[in-house]
């Protein structure tokens, strides 16, 4: 499955990294059709003890999944054991995403202060997710031949397809991204220690968290990560009011206005004006006040 998605222009390689952490040890060594819902279910929940959260489960648990789907594709398989069914054992983990962690300006600002009194590239990752509203994989895969000075915009790879995407940046994003040293345009702009594509944030970024005391929760849905830049981007936009919801879906390239539904309530004033009409309605019934002079 690995060979094909990365024939095909996906990114694997970080949930790879995870999946080689977290489930090799536990599901490598079966084959598909020897595997059962119930054992799928018993990973869920080790996995879940191991102190991962649900999203991170539920993103482990879809690769699984995409794979065994590939398997029964390719008549290598006939069943799918991560597969939901009515009445079945297996299901997958519910995923609270109405509840979206993001940063005030001045947490922010604090944030990347310390980020960038502890490492120069974190704190370059993390303003440009905070400026663009990238996603981590897609930062992390950033080459100089990816950034378009001319057209102040980046070229980043989809998330699930790997398809070729446009992201509008500033221009001191692009200035920042260009003053990196790379030897050659194809170079990767963030690589890890060892030149390759990263497969995860920095622990540096928790660190700079932590070290602030900005993490409310660990374990809940409010907790930062990385990924919490991406949502201030999206919800400071949507505070704003000069964004609709519409242009907001194609700033963030949602493939649904769904999902961009979360930033719904933060639009100033949208649905309080709407209320207001009822009140209005009301005082235009009113007799006017008499003058008794």
């Amino acid at each position: 499955y690995i060979a094909w998605a990365r024939d095909n222009g996906r990114a694997v390689d970080r949930i790879l990294a995870q999946y080689d952490r977290h489930c090799r040890k536990s599901v490598h060594t079966y084959p598909v059709d020897a595997f059962r819902p119930a054992q799928a279910e018993a990973l869920k929940s080790q996995l879940f003890r191991s102190g991962l959260s649900a999203q991170s489960v539920h993103h482990l648990l879809a690769f699984l999944r995409r794979a065994c789907n590939y398997a029964v594709g390719s008549e290598k398989a006939v069943k799918n054991p991560f597969v939901a069914v009515r009445g079945g054992v297996f299901s997958m983990p519910r995923l609270d995403n109405a509840r979206t962690r993001y940063l005030t300006p001045q947490e922010a600002f604090r944030l990347l202060e310390e980020l960038r009194s502890r490492s120069e590239t974190v704190y370059q990752m993390a303003y440009t997710a905070l400026r663009t509203g990238m996603r981590a994989p897609e930062i992390f895969r950033l080459r100089r031949e990816d950034v378009d000075a001319a057209g102040g915009v980046l070229h980043v790879h989809a998330k699930m397809s790997g398809k070729a995407e446009t992201v509008y940046a500033p221009r001191d994003v692009i200035a920042m991204l260009l003053g990196i040293a790379v030897a050659h345009p194809h170079d990767l702009i963030f690589p890890s220690r060892t030149g390759q594509v990263r497969t995860e944030t920095p622990k540096t970024f928790g660190r700079a968290v932590e070290a602030l005391g900005l993490q409310r929760d660990a374990r809940s849905a409010q907790r930062i990560t990385f990924h919490t830049l991406r949502h201030t981007f999206a919800s400071w936009l949507a505070q704003s009011g000069d964004v609709t919801l519409q242009e907001l879906e194609a700033l963030m390239r949602h493939h649904s206005l769904a999902m961009t539904q979360r930033y719904a309530h933060l639009i100033p004033s949208a649905t309080a004006r709407k209320i207001d009409l009822i009140g209005d309605a009301l005082k235009s019934a009113c007799p006017a006040p008499h003058d008794d002079d």
